[in-house]
């Protein structure tokens, strides 16, 4: 097997102020800042995205029917955020930092084009249309974005680390999470929210993130 440079002995590594190892160790990889951006897959709902090669790949055509924008399903994403809020508030002011994460809101909190509960997927332009027009539901998104960060110890706005973290706060390798963060933005057209999210997931990047 061919090697394009010589093996790197790796030193002894020093405990940062955040209590995790950090190596200094020479690969010839460029810095974060200077690599390929990641190019967003299409929405689902696009001709292209069928062919598209890149990103996560879409789902098959096929299972449940795609359920437009009704009413009464904006009124369930608004219940089921509302009910996402209440408990990602309580554990911020409790300064429970580390149990933000523990539930499961992904579907409704950053909703995508193709994730596991049809009923919360967006399907075409009109939904995001809806959503996005709704006052409420948009500043509940945003709070839920920024919260969910803040537990990860990212300041969403400021686009950077929140210094000193709180107990708590920390990433926790939910790396899916992230991932869906960074799709639902990109689909609601949240240019700097998607940029935000995108350096955050570069720093904490294992090999394993979509960035859109």
């Amino acid at each position: 097997m061919a090697v394009d440079e010589p093996a790197v002995s790796m030193p002894a590594g020093r405990i940062d102020a955040r209590g995790g190892v950090a190596w200094k160790v020479r690969t010839g990889a460029k810095p974060a800042s200077a690599r390929p951006k990641a190019e967003p897959r299409p929405p689902k709902w696009e001709a292209s995205a069928a062919k598209a090669t890149y990103g996560r790949a879409a789902r098959k055509p096929g299972g449940a029917e795609v359920k437009s924008m009704t009413e009464k399903r904006l009124q369930n994403f608004k219940a089921k955020q509302a009910e996402t809020l209440h408990a990602m508030r309580s554990r911020a002011d409790k300064g429970a930092w580390d149990k933000l994460h523990n539930a499961h809101f992904d579907w409704w909190a950053f909703p995508i084009d193709d994730g596991s509960k049809p009923d919360f997927n967006i399907s075409s332009e009109a939904d995001v249309d809806v959503l996005r027009n709704d006052a409420e539901w948009l500043e509940g998104y945003h709070e839920a974005l920024s919260l969910a960060c803040h537990a990860w110890g990212w300041d969403l706005a400021a686009q950077r680390r929140i210094d000193p973290l709180s107990k708590g706060m920390g990433w926790t390798d939910w790396d899916v999470r992230l991932a869906k963060m960074c799709r639902s933005v990109y689909l609601f057209e949240e240019v700097e929210l998607l940029a935000s999210l995108q350096k955050f997931a570069r720093e904490v990047d294992t090999g394993q993130l979509r960035l859109g």
